[in-house]
């Protein structure tokens, strides 16, 4: 039988073989940057996620930040911070090469590679408030309820002007005819019975 010495030398000799090859298979690649904006404080910390969340970390007081632990592969790396926007950055770490990365903007199809290590410059400052809209003649001119009252005005000055004035006398003339005609046939009507009748 083997005596407990040579089993805690071959216990540890698996043990380290095991990470060695652990070490081999999972690869531990470490991305490094830093975030460029003038006038942003990160003595708050701006949160860099990798692939929506599945690494997370924060930068440093001088904007230098370090993602461990990723594997080869291609990666979208996103900073989140209130005073500054930052572009999405696509991330390619090779697999033939051991540790070569490649990185440039995620929202450019064939944009030019960033340089390594990154230089992450923000878009500018976020815009959270729309600024109120001032008041001119184009904004009074585009109200619907303006235009509605325009064009119903407009139709009713006219629409009187557009009509043929001949035709219009003839029908007054038709229709002043069959009013006293009416009112002749009303006033017969009207006239009281002889005396015989009553």
């Amino acid at each position: 039988l083997l005596n407990t010495v040579t089993m805690t030398t071959l216990a540890k000799a698996f043990f380290f073989l095991g990470v060695l090859v652990g070490a081999v298979l999972c690869e531990d690649i470490t991305v490094e940057g830093t975030l460029v904006a003038p006038g942003v404080d990160f003595r708050r910390g701006v949160r860099i996620t990798v692939d929506g969340g599945r690494h997370v970390t924060y930068s440093r007081v001088d904007g230098t930040f370090a993602l461990h632990g990723l594997s080869s592969g291609s990666h979208i790396v996103e900073a989140v911070c209130p005073d500054a926007v930052f572009p999405q950055i696509r991330v390619d770490i090779s697999k033939v090469k051991a540790g070569k990365v490649r990185a440039m903007l995620n929202d450019e199809a064939r944009g030019d590679p960033l340089d390594y290590p990154l230089r992450w410059h923000s878009k500018g400052r976020p815009e959270y408030f729309q600024p109120r809209e001032k008041f001119g003649l184009h904004t009074l001119l585009a109200n619907p309820m303006l235009l509605m009252t325009a064009f119903v005005a407009g139709a009713a000055f006219l629409l009187p002007k557009l009509a043929d004035q001949d035709q219009m006398n003839e029908q007054m003339k038709t229709m002043m005819g069959q009013l006293q005609q009416a009112q002749a046939q009303g006033q017969q009507s009207r006239t009281p019975p002889p005396e015989s009748l009553r």
